[in-house]
C-alpha cells in the first residue's frame, strides 16, 4: 500500500502539502484517597495532512487526519475532498519553509528513569507535603508523555522532535465541621525537580486551608496587590500578543515598534522575550507547526516595544523575518527582593475567578476567590472580593521580585506589586 506521501504526489492539483505525524506514549497513575487504584499505558500514533492549492492569486489549504482503516482508495478521497475545500479558501500566497532535515530532543531528566520509577518518586514527594499539612490531597492522577514529532513538507522539510512532559492533577481539600473546601490543582513541566514541586504543592495545601477560613472583610481594603506567576504571565502574554505578526497583520493591535507602554514609569521597566524553549516548560519546542525552527527574540525592553514575532504565514504577509510560532514568555527579573516587596499592607492574590486583562479598555481586574490580606502586623485570609484598574498607570509603577520561577509557559518573576488598584 502507498503512503500517504506517495499519494499525494498523484495529485497536479496539488500545490504543496505537510504532513505531521505525532506519536505519543503515555504512563498514568489514579489515586483515590491517598491509594493507588489504577496503572494505564497508552502508546497512541496520529497523522495530521495539510494540502496547499494554488488558485488564481490565491492560495488555499485543508486538512485532514488518517485514520487507522484507511485504505488507499479511502486516501485517495480525502484527498480530493481536501482540494476542494482548498480551492474555496481565498489568502494570500505565501511560500512554505523549504529544504532543512533536524533530528532533535527537548533537554528533560525524564528520560534517566523509568516511567514507573519516576511516577512514584513524584507521588512520594506529594504525600510528604500532605503529611505535613492539615489539608489532604483527594483523586490525585500522574500523567507521563513522551512525544515525538515529525514534519515532513513537499519543499523538502524532514524534522523530527522528542519530548517528556509530567502533567499532576490533584485536588487539595480541607474538611471542616460544617463542609468541605477544594482547590482544582494542575502541574504540567518537563523536569523532575523534588525542591519546586514540593514547593508548588506546599502552596496548594496552604492556600486551601486559608480558603477554608477566610471570609470576606467587612471594613474597606486600601494597599498595593500582589500577583502570582499565574496572573503576571497572563498580563505579558496580551502585551506579547499584541505585537505578534497575526495581529498587525489583521490590523488589531494597539502598540508598534518604538511605543513605550510605561512612559513615566519609576517602577521596573519591562523586558520580555519570547522564546520556544525553557527548561522545565512542558510547552518546550524545536520547531513549531509550519517546521520552523524555534529560538527567541526579545520584544519589549526597558518598557518599548523593540521587535515582532509570528509564524511562517504571516511573516510572509508582511514580508518580516521568520521568527516561528514563539509560545513561551521570559520577563526579567526585577529589583526587589520578596521581603522588600511585603514590608507595606499588601494583598496577595492567590485565586481568581478569572483574571481580565483588555489593553484597548486600558483595563485589569477581577473577583478574588482568595487573598491573604496583611494589614501592616498581620495576614489574614480573604475572600469575595474584587480588584479593579488602569492598566497603564498599574504598569508605571509594577515592582518585580528579583527571584525568577518557571511556571510552564512563563518563566520570570515569582511576584509583581501594583499599585493604584482599587480593592472592593
Amino acid at each position: 500500500m502507498k503512503n500517504v506521501i506517495e499519494l499525494l504526489k498523484e495529485f497536479n492539483e496539488i500545490s504543496d502539502y505537510r504532513v505531521i505525524t505525532n506519536e505519543k506514549t503515555s504512563y498514568e497513575l489514579f489515586f483515590v484517597h491517598e491509594k493507588l487504584e489504577t496503572v494505564r499505558s497508552t502508546d497512541i500514533s496520529e497523522t495530521n495532512v495539510t494540502v496547499y492549492v494554488d488558485h488564481s492569486k490565491y492560495r488555499g489549504l485543508s486538512s485532514f487526519t488518517l485514520s487507522h482503516a484507511d485504505n488507499e482508495d479511502t486516501l485517495r478521497d480525502k484527498i480530493r475532498n481536501a482540494i476542494k475545500m482548498a480551492s474555496l479558501i481565498n489568502n494570500k500566497k505565501y511560500t512554505l519553509p523549504a529544504n532543512e532535515v533536524l533530528n532533535s530532543e527537548i533537554e528533560s531528566n525524564f528520560k534517566d528513569y523509568e516511567p514507573k520509577d519516576l511516577g512514584a518518586k513524584m507521588y512520594k514527594v506529594l504525600m510528604n507535603c500532605a503529611s505535613q499539612s492539615k489539608a489532604k490531597l483527594n483523586a490525585t492522577e500522574i500523567f507521563l508523555y513522551k512525544t515525538k514529532v515529525n514534519i515532513k513538507n513537499s519543499q523538502n522539510l524532514d524534522k523530527t522532535s522528542i519530548s517528556y512532559k509530567a502533567m499532576i492533577e490533584t485536588i487539595p481539600t480541607y474538611d471542616t465541621k460544617k463542609d468541605s473546601v477544594e482547590i482544582y490543582t494542575q502541574l504540567n513541566f518537563s523536569t523532575f525537580d523534588e525542591v519546586s514541586l514540593s514547593r508548588k504543592i506546599k502552596q496548594a495545601l496552604k492556600d486551601v486551608t486559608a480558603r477554608a477560613r477566610a471570609k470576606k472583610p467587612d471594613y474597606e481594603i486600601d494597599c498595593n496587590v500582589l500577583l502570582r506567576p499565574q496572573e503576571i504571565s497572563q498580563i505579558v502574554f496580551n502585551y506579547a500578543s499584541d505585537l505578534n505578526y497575526s495581529t498587525i497583520y489583521n490590523k488589531m493591535n494597539k502598540y508598534n515598534k518604538g511605543d513605550d507602554i510605561q512612559k513615566d514609569s519609576n517602577g521596573d521597566k519591562i523586558t520580555l522575550t519570547m522564546l520556544g524553549q525553557i527548561k522545565g516548560s512542558s510547552q518546550s519546542r524545536i520547531f513549531d507547526e509550519d517546521g520552523v525552527t524555534l529560538s527567541k527574540k526579545r520584544i519589549f525592553k526597558d518598557g518599548i516595544a523593540v521587535a515582532n514575532f509570528g509564524s511562517n504565514t504571516y511573516a510572509k504577509y508582511l514580508h518580516k523575518k521568520v521568527t516561528g510560532n514563539l509560545s513561551l514568555v521570559e520577563l526579567k527579573k526585577g529589583t526587589k527582593k520578596e521581603k522588600e516587596l511585603k514590608e507595606m499592607p499588601y494583598l496577595e492574590c492567590a485565586s481568581f475567578s478569572g483574571l481580565q486583562v483588555n489593553l484597548d479598555a486600558d483595563y485589569i481586574g477581577g473577583e478574588v476567590r482568595l487573598a491573604y490580606y496583611f494589614d501592616g502586623k498581620k495576614a489574614y485570609p480573604v475572600t469575595g472580593i474584587s480588584i479593579s484598574g488602569k492598566l497603564s498607570e498599574v504598569l508605571k509603577t509594577i515592582q518585580l521580585s528579583n527571584k525568577v520561577v518557571t511556571e510552564d509557559r512563563y518563566k520570570g518573576p515569582n511576584y509583581a506589586l501594583l499599585k493604584g488598584i482599587k480593592i472592593f
